[in-house]
């Protein structure tokens, strides 16, 4: 293909206009590095029209790169219809349209379209934001793919949207059930989040009898239903998963990698703006896939990635990973840049940490202590701070 050609594909489908064979030639030819820079470079023109602030310093360039991993591990191809996803913005019009490339096919729509409707028969599934977790809202949620948000911890739960995707709530357990009998609307295969706002967890039961259970300020995006050939997810932030044996893989998409699974037991750490992502295999196998690496993981094994960087760590005391689930903080010589963003996620503080400050801190603490008390147990561990407000100083 020439450079013209991919220019005029590329133009095409930010103006929704690139659909059958002309896409599948577009998202093809993104295997080959020289289009791979054009496609770049291309964002991050347009995307510096815009103020600055309506954009973060490599927003572009990274989620490109996710976008270019999934290419590259198959999950998106080009038996799709091109959607451009719609977006409540109230300015920079042009700059969602360009974004729509990155955001929409990563997890908006093309990277879903693989993992919930393979089948001929279904129909193109509607494109929505994966909404970002909201700290106007303090309950865990579901935001539905037309926009509604219903808060899960409530009794007027059962409402008409939790009906069509065939789920209930148990408030006394704190889960979102999906039974599987979905009322079909003719919308196709829609895109819902589970939502877990600062300082709540929440777990989902889904309709093949896996269970995943969701630690504060994380997000999951889930299908109205699984597709004949295949299971799939979407996580950003804290995950615990029991996958439900079965013939069909379970794929969990997480920032640049993708995990695939049959049955097992494991733990998922990738928070944004976190450099690392941890995973924790309890029970079972699993394989995670990057850009240019895969491991298969054993069970006892955590696979550390930062960057460029695989790391596997055998041995792992796995309590220490899912404590969270047993509503434990568990530090063991931990130092206070990993203690505190856990605990900024729990609670609604901000902090400050010296440059050279390196004390570390090892104990368990229960989730359910405030703030005050939390603080007071780090100074008995010798850790010198003090609250402001909602802002926690360290000092020497």
């Amino acid at each position: 293909m020439t450079t013209n050609k991919f220019h005029r594909l590329m133009e095409a489908y930010i103006d929704g206009r690139l659909s059958g064979r002309a896409l599948h030639r577009f998202l093809e030819a993104l295997n080959e590095p020289l289009f791979q820079q054009i496609l770049s470079d291309y964002l991050q023109s347009q995307l510096q029209e815009f103020r600055t602030d309506e954009v973060d310093n490599g927003f572009a360039e990274e989620h490109y790169q996710k976008f270019i991993s999934l290419v590259r591990s198959g999950l998106i191809t080009g038996e799709q219809e091109s959607v451009i996803p719609m977006y409540k913005r109230p300015t920079g019009l042009r700059f969602w349209k360009i974004a729509a490339i990155v955001i929409g096919m990563l997890i908006g729509g093309l990277l879903w379209y693989q993992l919930v409707n393979k089948s001929p028969h279904t129909i193109t599934p509607t494109v929505v934001t994966i909404p970002s977790v909201s700290d106007t809202i303090r309950q865990p949620y579901v935001a539905f793919a037309d926009g509604s948000i219903l808060i899960l911890d409530s009794l007027a739960g059962q409402n008409d949207h939790l009906r069509q995707i065939g789920g209930t709530v148990d408030l006394k357990n704190r889960r979102l059930s999906l039974s599987g009998n979905i009322r079909r609307t003719g919308d196709g295969n829609l895109i819902h989040t589970l939502v877990t706002p600062r300082g709540t967890q929440y777990s989902v039961a889904l309709a093949d009898g896996s269970v995943i259970w969701l630690n504060a300020y994380s997000r999951l995006q889930f299908p109205s239903h699984f597709s004949e050939e295949r299971r799939g997810v979407g996580l950003s932030g804290e995950g615990y998963f029991d996958v439900a044996e079965s013939d069909k893989p379970f794929l969990v998409v997480v920032e640049k990698l993708t995990i695939a699974v049959v049955g097992t037991r494991f733990n998922v750490r990738a928070y944004n703006g976190e450099r690392s992502v941890h995973t924790t295999l309890l029970r079972g196998k699993l394989k995670v896939e990057g850009d240019r690496q895969q491991h298969l993981l054993l069970p006892g094994q955590a696979l550390l990635i930062e960057g460029a960087r695989w790391r596997v760590l055998n041995g792992v005391d796995t309590s220490q990973v899912v404590a969270w689930r047993q509503q434990l903080f568990d530090f063991r010589k931990a130092n206070l840049r990993s203690i505190m963003p856990e605990l900024a996620r729990w609670y609604e503080i901000s902090y400050e940490i010296p440059p050279r400050f390196n004390r570390t801190f090892s104990g368990k603490i229960s989730r359910s202590y405030d703030i005050a008390t939390v603080l007071q147990i780090l100074r008995e561990g010798g850790i010198r701070c003090r609250q402001e407000g909602k802002k926690v100083v360290f000092y020497d």
